[in-house]
């Protein structure tokens, strides 16, 4: 598996400074009566990142986004089974984003901003930057770890056009080191409801009650 956890020994925490803008740009955003919120309440199966299964298990999960002229912060709540076995874990893992997009036409966008990670399954806490765009159906994402440059991962989606009854994306992540993570996601709403199916490749070889997941969301 790539090299995703930060360096040890940097004088500035980089917890702190993520903190600090979180908190900025909450309070420039959360005044705005024309800003937008969304999320989701739901169920995961097992939650995987990247191809690692962050959960053991099933996952309880809540989504929250606030957006404003471009402008947008948000985070994801998860509870799920403990990394020492299947029982549920007391710990909370959470993520928080904020960050920038810009629509240059109908098509494409372009965004930028920082993510942070706290998660029971992750020996240690830690930051990432991100760069991205997206083209009609494709999204492609950059990410590098701020306390260790050479850890990145790249990110691309691809939902394919003319299906109809559902939403079918190609999913592909490579890490620094150059392993590959490749998988699907079938997907479908109905009425506020989500259905989800994620299946990595490795469920070809067999492998497929360890490397699916199947999730329920009601968005908001």
């Amino acid at each position: 598996m790539g090299n995703i956890y930060p360096s040890k020994g940097r004088g500035i925490s980089m917890k702190k400074l993520f903190a600090t803008a979180a908190l900025i740009a909450a309070f420039i955003i959360s005044p705005m009566a024309s800003a937008g919120v969304s999320g989701s309440v739901g169920l995961e199966s097992d939650r995987f990142w990247r191809g690692m299964n962050m959960s053991d298990g099933t996952s309880l999960e809540l989504d929250l986004m606030v957006d404003y002229e471009g402008w947008f912060a948000g985070g994801k709540v998860m509870k799920g089974a403990s990394s020492l076995g299947h029982e549920m874990s007391d710990e909370l893992n959470t993520m928080v984003y904020a960050g920038y997009g810009l629509s240059l036409t109908d098509d494409w966008s372009v965004r930028a901003g920082i993510v942070s990670y706290d998660w029971d399954m992750l020996p240690e806490s830690f930051e990432e930057a991100v760069v991205g765009g997206s083209y009609k159906g494709l999204d492609l994402d950059y990410y590098m770890n701020v306390d260790n440059s050479d850890s990145t991962y790249l990110e691309l989606g691809y939902t394919l056009p003319y299906i109809s009854v559902v939403d079918l994306e190609l999913n592909y992540g490579r890490f620094d080191d150059g392993e590959d993570v490749v998988g699907l996601t079938i997907s479908k709403d109905v009425g506020q409801w989500g259905f989800s199916l994620m299946v990595l490749e490795e469920a070809r070889h067999g492998e497929f009650m360890d490397s699916a997941s199947l999730g329920f969301h009601y968005n908001f």
